[in-house]
């Protein structure tokens, strides 16, 4: 059957999971001493959060998305690549997906590879037959060097072989990529930890956050331009979006 229009919105997203009504959330109570929040706000564990957009409390306190998740709405949703389009509860490319070739519920035959959305009998030179996909060992993170020899989330494939690649802003320390800017464990150049309480911020340790930056899993941040903090701690945006003025836009 044809992809359902639901599933092909160009949001990237599709909620899962995620109730607004369950939880241990309140907005404070001057009976108890409860911290009251601001409006939209609820109190967690965390402190005042947004049960709409925070992936740690996505509906409500204590209801956790999945890591390839964002919360929208309230609601746990997937967080498809740019490159992806959603069909039923999964991502999935359709210029290589033999089950969605071309667009949804499009599958290819038995026999039949998909090559840039079109099924094809075989694979083209220079690509090899993986889980009935045609790839480039050479370039391919899912089959680096060989079919399912995947690389990490910080390698890419280079010439058959996983290689990290950190983002723009990132270094490298003891093979993961950091922030040396705001990192408690790399403050300032790698091996370089911040004591006791202290955190890290524009690469030296200091008591607290300064500035319009705040205090996320002991990294200072800054709220109004963090992908992955944006208008408040734990609020990623979708991949497609990126944090200005403290929304994803």
């Amino acid at each position: 059957t044809a992809c359902e229009a639901s599933t092909e919105v160009t949001s990237k997203t599709t909620a899962t999971t995620g109730d607004a009504t369950t939880g241990h959330a309140t907005t404070g109570d001057a009976t108890t001493g409860a911290p009251e929040c601001p409006e939209g706000q609820v109190e967690c564990d965390d402190g005042c959060i947004n049960p709409e957009v925070n992936v740690k409390h996505c509906g409500g306190c204590d209801q956790p998305c999945l890591m390839t998740q964002v919360c929208v709405d309230g609601a746990c949703a997937l967080n498809c690549a740019v490159d992806e389009q959603i069909c039923g509860l999964e991502c999935v490319d359709p210029l290589v997906d033999a089950d969605h070739c071309g667009g949804c519920d499009q599958p290819c035959a038995l026999s039949e590879f998909c090559v840039g959305g079109v099924c094809v009998g075989q694979c083209p030179p220079g690509t090899s037959d993986c889980a009935n996909a045609c790839v480039d060992v050479d370039t391919s993170p899912e089959h680096c060097g060989g079919c399912n020899l995947a690389c990490g989330d910080d390698e890419a494939c280079v010439a058959g072989e996983c290689v990290l690649t950190c983002d723009q802003g990132l270094s490298e320390c003891d093979g993961e990529c950091v922030d040396l800017l705001n990192d408690k464990y790399h403050c300032g150049a790698c091996e370089t930890p911040c004591g006791g309480m202290a955190v890290c911020a524009d690469g030296g340790c200091v008591d607290d956050c300064p500035g319009n930056k705040i205090l996320c899993e002991a990294q200072c941040v800054n709220p109004n331009t963090d992908d992955e903090h944006c208008g408040g701690c734990f609020q990623p945006c979708p991949a497609q979006l990126s944090c200005a003025g403290g929304e994803c836009k």
